[in-house]
C-alpha cells in the first residue's frame, strides 16, 4: 500500500481506500461463489464493481453492482 506524493508518499501502490474497495469486491464475489457451490447452484462467475461517491474528500456513499453468470 502507498499514499499520494502529494501527501508524502511514493504513489507505487493501492492507497488505503482503493485497498478498501478492492477487499470489499473481492469478499462479496468470493461469499457468493462459496454459497452458490454449497447450495449447488451453477455458477460460471461473479464480477462485483465497487463504486465510491465522495465530496470534499469525504465519503459520502459506497456500491456494489453483483453480475452472475452462469
Amino acid at each position: 500500500a502507498d499514499v499520494g506524493t502529494d501527501v508524502g508518499g511514493d504513489d507505487s501502490a493501492l492507497n488505503p481506500h482503493e485497498l478498501l474497495e478492492a477487499s470489499l469486491g473481492a469478499c462479496t464475489s468470493i461469499t457468493v461463489m462459496m454459497y452458490a457451490k454449497r447450495k449447488s447452484i451453477r455458477l460460471a462467475d461473479v464480477v462485483t464493481t465497487v463504486k465510491v461517491v465522495s465530496e470534499a474528500g469525504e465519503i459520502n456513499e459506497i456500491s456494489r453492482e453483483i453480475t452472475l453468470s452462469g
